[in-house]
């Protein structure tokens, strides 16, 4: 699914925030003062042309819990290209596929140093992602004008029904067999349809912890909180990862 919204990608929650870059790590000005602001780190690093560099958000900006830098501009002749951004969005739909992750925050990319229309780049995006019923993503149109013109030509494809509800599962894991107990129901909550989230398969290493639950609460349609006594103790006495969200 794909979105067109007016505004920041640095202003509303999802898994996967997209920075865009050339092919030498370098980011515009006001890329650059957004980094600084969310505490975001600032790439110092060549990436080819095309390609995106993944990263876990180990930082205090909440609104992503996953960094991709595209380097949708080729610093060597200053310019983007629809090939190029062919590339970076088959990179993203499958690190998606790859890491669970449901919502992404992008920009028009290619549209300012790499001299592409904004329609151009909005139409790679929209034929790679409008009919991928698992990830929305949510295209930022930067400036009123960009963003008028590209909505004069498209509808909004998304639905006010959820249709594969995301439920966060925390859950008491002292006990093995609870454990066991835990996956064996998200599992079959997946098959039914239920983007379910659970620490054993979500949770990757080198995450914070409590920053991957904040994240996931803010996400999720609903919470499932599977006890034990010693869990409600931990929650009553403000314990826990969890205990300080409730």
């Amino acid at each position: 699914m794909i979105q067109l919204l007016r505004g920041s990608i640095f202003n509303s929650k999802c898994d996967l925030i997209i920075i865009p870059c050339n092919s030498i790590g370098g980011v515009t000005r006001a890329i650059q003062k957004e980094l600084m602001v969310n505490d975001l780190p600032y790439l110092h690093k060549h990436v080819p042309t095309g390609d995106i560099l993944f990263v876990q958000n180990t930082g205090s900006f909440s609104n992503a819990s996953m960094i991709g830098y595209a380097a949708s501009v080729d610093v060597t002749i200053d310019m983007s290209s629809k090939e190029t951004l062919q590339k970076i969005m088959k990179k993203i739909k499958y690190c998606c596929q790859n890491q669970s992750l449901q919502k992404v925050n992008i920009p028009l990319l290619g549209t300012g140093a790499g001299k592409l229309s904004p329609k151009t780049s909005y139409d790679v995006m929209k034929t790679e992602f409008e009919n991928d019923s698992n990830v929305s993503l949510c295209v930022y149109a930067f400036s009123e004008d960009m963003y008028n013109e590209l909505a004069a030509e498209n509808v909004s494809t998304f639905s006010s029904e959820i249709k594969n509800p995301r439920v966060f599962i925390s859950y008491a894991s002292s006990d093995i067999k609870n454990r066991n107990w835990v996956k064996d129901f998200t599992c079959r909550l997946r098959e039914c349809g239920v983007n379910a989230r659970l620490d054993m398969f979500h949770l990757k290493p080198g995450q914070d912890l409590p920053q991957w639950m904040t994240n996931e609460l803010i996400m999720a349609d609903k919470v499932l909180l599977i006890c034990d006594k010693y869990y409600a103790e931990k929650a009553d006495h403000r314990k826990g990862a969890l205990a300080g969200k409730l």
